[in-house]
């Protein structure tokens, strides 16, 4: 409970470095996109001794996956992995994951060719890829020791982490294909599954991705009149966009969830091992009192659930002030600072338990990327210390995935 990997992975993603581009970006930061991974396969299979008798399986694979852009060359995203095995002479249990991801994009504008449909025509097609470097932790709820046996469990309890290198080719206006030959390697068994990359493949599309609509479709050289007469419209859009949103006034109101897991919680001086859960249900209420920042409360409800401690119930009540750092655009990035008052107590040796008046402060930052017009997808990490002097106080850290509503809205004349 003190660190997980998804707060590495988070943090890495928020400091990545922003590398200087010499042409405008592919992609912009608050992209969102869904993705698949599918898979079949069929082999024979050998009962063995003493009847040695060869059955026919099929097995099939389905991965969706949601992404985000925090940056045109670093996306986040969170992953699902369902595996079904069918044979009429054995009987298979379903294998299923959850996990997360972060991926580099070397070339945000990515790598494009103009194609010709014919030797004399001026029409052509746009082609562009882009490489991309992939790192996963996915917590599987089998597990594959080093001679090759399977454990499987009804619970999540086996990490892996996984490196994909390749590219996504665009076949569409907003749709993807991507081929990524993938490395596995069991954190439980410390076992590799195999030096040579197995076969990985994905189509994604991109929701709210707002490029030029023809810029994909066959099209033919246009004149300069026509190229400043889009240069013209595209200035007259911005200076329309400019100031326009986040302004005094707003009102918004927020919700959202969390769910952390640890399989493989140990007490101090213990040798066993157990489960810890932990839920968290969020309702907050804010204000933006200029473009850039935003005051609000928050509540949260927490409940958590171990086979040594039981069920347990906490709550943290406080408030948060937010910097925005792109005050001209729809899509928020920001930095927030945060003070609380609760009865959850992270203190060794056990698990968290109930304390009253505790007091703490926090950092974190996020993501808010425009659904519609008033409804935003939250996506953010706080990192939170216990002010009060307590033995085995550690930091208290969580990942939000949320929805802000905006009640009132206000913009400027004129847009």
């Amino acid at each position: 409970m003190k660190k997980t990997y998804f707060t590495y992975l988070i943090f890495l993603a928020f400091q990545f470095p922003i590398i200087a581009q010499t042409e405008q970006a592919f992609f912009k930061s608050g992209t969102i996109y869904l993705g698949l991974e599918p898979g079949i396969a069929f082999q024979t299979e050998n009962s063995g001794w003493p009847e040695y008798k060869n059955s026919n399986s099929f097995g099939f694979l389905l991965a969706p996956y949601l992404g985000v852009h925090l940056h045109p060359a670093v996306q986040v995203g969170i992953s699902a992995r369902y595996i079904g095995r069918y044979n009429k002479n054995i009987d298979y249990p379903a294998l299923f994951s959850a996990g997360y991801y972060l991926r580099y994009l070397p070339w945000t504008k990515g790598i494009s060719k103009q194609i010709s449909l014919s030797l004399k025509s001026k029409s052509k097609i746009n082609l562009r890829f882009f490489p991309t470097i992939q790192v996963e932790h996915n917590i599987w709820n089998e597990l594959i020791d080093k001679d090759g046996n399977s454990l499987v469990k009804d619970q999540l309890f086996a990490d892996e982490l996984v490196l994909k290198l390749g590219a996504s080719i665009r076949l569409g206006e907003n749709i993807f294909w991507g081929i990524h030959p993938a490395w596995y390697y069991n954190l439980e068994s410390n076992k590799l599954f195999s030096w040579f990359p197995a076969a990985s493949n994905s189509l994604q599309f991109y929701i709210n991705r707002r490029g030029n609509k023809n810029e994909f479709q066959i099209k033919t050289a246009k004149s300069q009149d026509e190229l400043n007469a889009d240069i013209v419209k595209i200035n007259q859009k911005n200076a329309r966009l400019n100031g326009r949103f986040h302004t005094l006034g707003n009102l918004i109101m927020g919700s959202s969830y969390t769910y952390i897991w640890d399989p493989n919680s140990q007490p101090v001086n213990s040798q066993s091992r157990h489960l810890y859960q932990e839920f968290t249900w969020s309702l907050n209420l804010a204000t933006d009192l200029s473009k850039k920042i935003r005051l609000g409360f928050d509540h949260k409800s927490i409940f958590s659930r171990s086979e040594l401690s039981g069920e347990n119930h906490y709550s943290m009540t406080g408030i948060f002030s937010q910097y925005n750092f792109l005050p001209k655009k729809r899509t928020r990035l920001f930095l927030s600072a945060m003070l609380y008052r609760g009865n959850i107590c992270t203190c060794d040796p056990e698990d968290p338990y109930q304390r009253p008046n505790l007091f703490y402060y926090g950092i974190g930052g996020g993501l808010d990327i425009p659904l519609t017009r008033s409804l935003y997808l939250d996506l953010a990490w706080e990192n939170m210390n216990i002010i009060n002097k307590v033995n085995g106080k550690y930091n208290f850290t969580q990942y939000i995935i949320g929805l802000d509503y905006y009640l009132w809205k206000r913009y400027p004349k004129g847009t």
